[in-house]
């Protein structure tokens, strides 16, 4: 029986799990049973378990005669480790009644696969210590155990990934907080070779003990020897299998090393300045020269403006897509940069929207905060990452769109130079408005008083102005817009956007939708209208609801698209965050030939001006309408997932310049860059201004990539006269900018 002494920790115990369990579930991200409030709970209760076990051992005198009276105090002191881990389960169960649980089942499951290894690794390694030396314990115990909760964490720092898995919080998604990330067939196996390593470790310390005992007493009989034989065949089988997946975990995707992923990707070209690894075979070689000609251009502007050179050469890592890069390294949809690495982590296909970006945050750790060359807060990071590296803001330039971003919220942006203020706003908040300030501070300070609060974030010190003063004046400085219902709707929509870390059953909700856009795109239209509904019935989101409408579409049920769709955007809740789902609502009308309808709901999310994307598809769509011996193959183009040799085959049969113009799209798509010109080119008599932008838009970028910059320059020039946002025309200027450049540095360069 366990002393007062003992019973009384494990009182304490209680009652610091239940203070802790409660203080986690306030946290919207932990606030269920799953894996962020597992992961949350593991460190605490791994810590208790291997601290109680030691207390456990002293009180009962240490003077142990065989090894199955130890195996007896390790295992009382699982079950009562267990028990005190079910406090914190039952707590997140109960606030099932106060807050939504998606999935109870999955986060129970999430829940014993980190906390029982935990258990079992923390408990045998106070056993470990205890049979190892006879004083200190309790210090060298949770010396131990705070090098294997933070060594993982080198591995984050010192590795590509931005990812972990760790022996005793299980998961870590890393701070970027991919809530996609898949992660459960990775989990398991982890956890299983956890488990393995605390039974391991427990056997060895078992056997050590009986040992160094023998040696003690000079009893070497083969009876007292053979006590430990259950301990020798689990060290015998558990063993080569931790080493094994330890030495393999490259491969299993426990942790990804630089050479391997290297080695995984395969493709390698060089700069002046810059590496670029790439997916060999994924990406043509011709694109690479030209993302590896961009990243060149950005150095030279970038050196110019901060005033600084890297100490090292700048490794571009390029992934195929999202899955590819959250395989490999986590954070499937987000780029990320590493300072301290000289690393950047992007997807091929945002390479235009996100390289300069990303290459800001290298520079900027040649004045940043060291070891890990960042700034002091997540706005300055971030910040200074806008100001120098993104021009525009969801289509509109930086500044006017910060100005109206706060004509319909009114946010107190000191706080986003806290790390919890900057985390606890939507992403396009928090990144906008930081990105305007430092652009402000650039503009009207000069880059060395930047560097110096980069450094320190004490803006008082650096401006000799208080941070409140400061963006006071920022204020003042921006546009005085007339705001129209168009600009509210979308500064309304992006700044409704929730941050992951304020989301519900975050993970378990982004699953399921996930998986029912994979099977959209393998075609598998009803099982992706049923994952939908699925997770409508959960947690809606406008990524289900979208997702519902578009699997509707596919499946021809047009009439169901329609009132499903105008339902949701009737309800005020919904109106603002389904904003996209208008071009499908459209489609769905076109459809079903209300061509006054399609016309309205296109005309409607053209005149907010939603994305560049957005305002070509529906200038795309309008123009469709108009070509009324055309429509209905038309409405088959925009409703059937076809591959592009399809398209290409059935748009050989269309006469209008409208055909003309998505060839030379789906040529340009398919790198075929002489016919996407020529067809650019004859596709001229376009009714709409917009279209006629892209088209001379599309057409630059077509000859850019071939190669012939002086050409290129002429069509972006006319572009820019008929470009729709500010925005737009400053995504625009910069091809124009960097045509003439290297149309200057190289000639007319043609690639034949």
């Amino acid at each position: 029986m366990a002393s007062p002494r003992v019973l009384k920790s494990y009182y304490i115990a209680l009652i610091v799990l239940v203070i802790f369990s409660v203080a986690v579930l306030q946290f919207p991200l932990f606030n269920v049973v799953g894996l962020e409030f597992s992961a949350a709970i593991a460190p605490l209760v791994g810590f208790i378990s291997g601290f109680l076990l030691l207390l456990y051992i002293h009180s009962l005198g240490g003077n142990f005669q065989t090894p199955s009276q130890l195996r007896v105090v390790y295992l009382k002191n699982f079950g009562g480790s267990l028990l005190l881990a079910f406090v914190p389960l039952l707590l997140g169960l109960g606030n099932t009644f106060i807050v939504r649980n998606c999935s109870i089942l999955s986060g129970i499951y999430f829940y014993l696969i980190i906390l029982i290894p935990t258990i079992v690794l923390c408990s045998a390694l106070s056993f470990f210590i205890w049979a190892l030396v006879p004083k200190f314990q309790k210090t060298l115990y949770i010396v131990f155990y705070l090098l294997i909760l933070l060594l993982p964490f080198l591995r984050l720092l010192l590795s590509p990934q931005l990812y972990l898995f760790s022996p005793i919080i299980g998961f870590f998604p890393g701070f970027t907080y991919d809530e996609s990330l898949p992660v459960v067939s990775r989990l398991l196996p982890y956890r299983l070779v956890t488990l393995g390593a605390g039974i391991f470790l427990f056997a060895f310390s078992l056997w050590l003990w009986n040992t160094k005992t023998l040696l003690k007493n000079r009893d070497n009989s083969q009876a007292h020897q053979r006590r430990t034989l259950p301990e020798i065949i689990a060290m015998s089988l558990l063993g080569p299998f931790v080493l094994m997946m330890i030495v393999s975990g490259n491969r299993i995707g426990f942790f990804t090393s630089e050479k391997y992923l290297r080695t995984k990707l395969g493709g390698f070209y060089s700069t002046e300045h810059c590496d670029i690894v790439y997916p060999l075979g994924k990406i043509r070689r011709p694109t690479v020269e030209q993302i590896g000609k961009l990243q060149e251009f950005y150095y030279n502007e970038l050196a110019d403006k901060l005033k600084v050179i890297p100490q090292k050469r700048i490794t571009l890592f390029l992934y195929a897509n999202s899955d590819q890069k959250a395989h490999l390294v986590g954070a499937g949809s987000t780029n990320f940069t590493k300072p301290w690495l000289y690393q950047i982590h992007i997807n091929a296909g945002v390479i235009e929207d996100a390289l300069k970006h990303e290459m800001v945050h290298v520079f900027a750790g040649e004045f940043g905060w060291s070891p890990i060359r960042l700034g002091r807060s997540f706005g300055l990071s971030e910040g200074l990452a806008v100001a120098l590296g993104d021009d525009e803001w969801f289509d509109e330039p930086t500044d006017r769109a910060a100005a109206l971003l706060l004509a319909v919220q009114d946010i107190d942006i000191a706080k986003l130079f806290s790390t919890t203020g900057f985390l606890s706003q939507a992403p396009s908040t928090g990144y906008l408005l930081s990105g305007s300030f430092c652009k402000y501070l650039v503009d009207t300070f000069g880059i060395d008083k930047m560097k110096s609060v980069f450094r320190t974030n004490d803006f008082e010190r650096s401006y000799h102005l208080s941070l409140t003063e400061l963006t006071k004046q920022w204020r003042k400085q921006l546009p005085q817009l007339k705001i129209s219902r168009g600009d509210s709707l979308k500064a309304l929509y992006f700044s409704r956007r929730q941050s992951p870390y304020t989301k519900e059953c975050v993970r378990f909700i982004a699953s399921l939708n996930r998986k029912g856009q994979i099977y959209f795109e393998q075609q598998d239209y009803e099982r992706a209208l049923a994952t939908a509904d699925k997770s409508m019935g959960y947690y809606p989101t406008a990524e289900s609801v979208l997702l519902k409408v578009r699997s509707l579409c596919a499946l021809r049920k047009f009439d169901e698209a329609v009132k499903f769709g105008s339902s949701m955007l009737d309800d005020p809740k919904w109106a603002i965050a389904l904003l996209p789902i208008r071009l499908w609502l459209g489609d769905a009308y076109f459809a079903l030939d209300s061509i006054d309808a399609a016309r309205r709901e296109y005309a409607f999310l053209a005149s907010i001006h939603l994305s560049k994307s957005y305002d070509e598809a529906c200038a795309f769509r309008l123009e469709a309408l108009s070509l009324r011996y055309e429509r209905s193959e038309w409405i088959k183009l925009l409703t059937y997932n076809l591959d592009i040799s399809e398209k290409l085959q059935r748009l050989t049969y269309f006469p209008s310049a409208l055909a003309r113009y998505e060839r030379g799209k789906l040529y340009f798509a398919n790198s075929e860059l002489r016919n996407a010109s020529e067809e650019f080119k004859k596709a001229s008599d376009l009714q709409s201004p917009v279209l006629q932008f892209f088209r001379l838009y599309y057409l630059g970028r077509t000859l850019e990539t071939d190669l012939r910059y002086e050409e290129a320059a002429e069509y972006f020039s006319q572009a820019l006269l008929l470009a729709p946002t500010e925005g737009i025309k400053t995504e625009t200027n910069n091809h124009l900018k960097r045509c003439i450049v290297w149309s200057a540095q190289n000639g007319n360069i043609t690639n034949e």
